[in-house]
């Protein structure tokens, strides 16, 4: 069978309840990937056991397994499966999402056309798959730095970046790893396109649910960080700096009214059940 020139990077950690139903979604790809590397990142619970009986059921030259000792965190986990890649262009999955069966067969088939593309990502949903027939070139754009300043456009989930360009994940982060990566690329001119097509799920709102991207305060200030050594580095003048600074907090104080107001409706919705019975 043909498959994609891609090796698909899951971070795994404490992943018993979701991973089989993510590799799941990696195997209904009308287009099967070269690999998949699993990276196994100390977890507590039988997250190691899973991926070891997933590797037996597909084999090991398929999948492969990645083992840490101690817990590096998901930019450290990426870092190693993209090193042991062999595949021409690698994508990312997080251990608690999926793909549309298409997704590997639009995105692979754009960047294999297109060799100035460095990096492409493409919708996402936390609700479903829309139609997605009609992803055609009408439907791509460029990514811009400035556009990604005031907001992440790449959730991690959908993308797909070739594997020899001379960027990683920063070592040990564990919030907004992927921002950073995202706004390093941009800043020193690589190509990055993206697909306004819906071609992966996550089954979490980005933020206030269980996660890494729960704590809302630690990501604002892995954020905040990222803008600083941007500024510092020469790739954001004071002025554009102290604007988007501004503007981050802003987003922030917003996120947590909403995740209160969320808590609040929940509250308000026990109750009148409880009343109810």
């Amino acid at each position: 069978m043909t498959k994609a020139d891609v090796s698909v990077i899951i971070p795994c950690y404490r992943c018993a309840g979701t991973i089989e139903r993510c590799v799941q979604s990696v195997m209904n790809q009308t287009l099967l990937p070269k690999e998949i590397i699993l990276v196994s990142d100390a977890s507590d619970d039988q997250s190691e056991n899973i991926l070891i009986e997933l590797q037996s059921s597909y084999g090991s030259s398929f999948i492969k397994i990645i083992k840490f000792d101690t817990n590096q965190g998901p930019a450290s986990a990426r870092n190693a499966g993209w090193d042991l890649s062999e595949s021409r262009f690698v994508a990312f999955l997080d251990a608690d999402d999926v793909w549309h069966t298409d997704k590997i067969q639009i995105q692979y088939s754009i960047m294999l056309a297109d060799n100035l593309i460095d990096v492409s990502s493409h919708s996402t949903s936390n609700q479903g798959f829309d139609a997605y027939t009609d992803c055609v070139e009408s439907h791509i754009e460029n990514v811009y730095f400035k556009q990604m300043l005031l907001k992440n456009s790449m959730p991690t989930r959908s993308v797909m970046l070739k594997r020899n360009i001379n960027f990683r994940f920063e070592h040990g982060l564990y919030y907004a790893e992927d921002y950073r990566l995202w706004l390093d690329i941009l800043s020193e001119g690589l190509n990055v396109i993206h697909i306004n097509c819906i071609l992966a799920r996550s089954f979490k709102n980005d933020y206030g649910d269980n996660g890494l991207s729960s704590n809302l305060s630690n990501m604002e200030s892995g954020v905040q960080s990222i803008y600083l050594d941007l500024y510092k580095n020469g790739k954001l003048s004071l002025g554009c700096y102290l604007i988007i600074l501004i503007y981050s907090k802003f987003k922030f104080l917003m996120r947590v009214l909403l995740v209160q107001l969320g808590l609040f409706k929940n509250l308000v919705i026990s109750l009148a059940t409880n009343n109810i019975k």
